[in-house]
């Protein structure tokens, strides 16, 4: 879990939502804004499909705008929600490619070949023949 400053809140939030970085859940005030600016996801988009049915109809309703579900306006207990795996597997995906990426920028010295390494991006130097 990570807490943030309370006086800067927003702005931290609004950084890491704009880098990429997503939290799993997350509690603020300030939601409209984020939703205004396209740094959220549709809840459907993110749990199993059954779960929205499951909201309270009361917190549903307060976590949406313009007929949309972004989420439950007062979180009490996340322990029911169900998450949506094949959007959590898409999400390591394209984090394991991000990494291997990264990793085929550098290269390693010492005057030896390289050769592309393991499914992962991982570079090795080859012996010189």
């Amino acid at each position: 879990m990570q807490v943030l400053d309370w006086n800067d809140f927003d702005a931290q939030v609004k950084m890491a939502l704009q880098g990429g970085s997503t939290p799993d859940v997350l509690q603020t005030v300030g939601y409209v804004h984020k939703v205004a600016d396209d740094l959220f996801q549709r809840a459907e988009e993110v749990l199993f499909p059954a779960a929205p049915d499951r909201f309270v109809d009361a917190f549903a309703q307060a976590g949406g705008m313009d007929g949309a579900r972004y989420g439950i306006r007062c979180v009490s207990s996340t322990r029911v929600l169900i998450p949506n795996e094949k959007l959590r597997r898409r999400r390591r995906r394209r984090r394991r490619r991000r990494a291997g990426e990264e990793l085929g920028r550098h290269q390693i010295g010492c005057g030896a070949r390289q050769e592309e390494g393991p499914r992962r991006g991982l570079v090795r130097a080859a012996a010189r023949s």
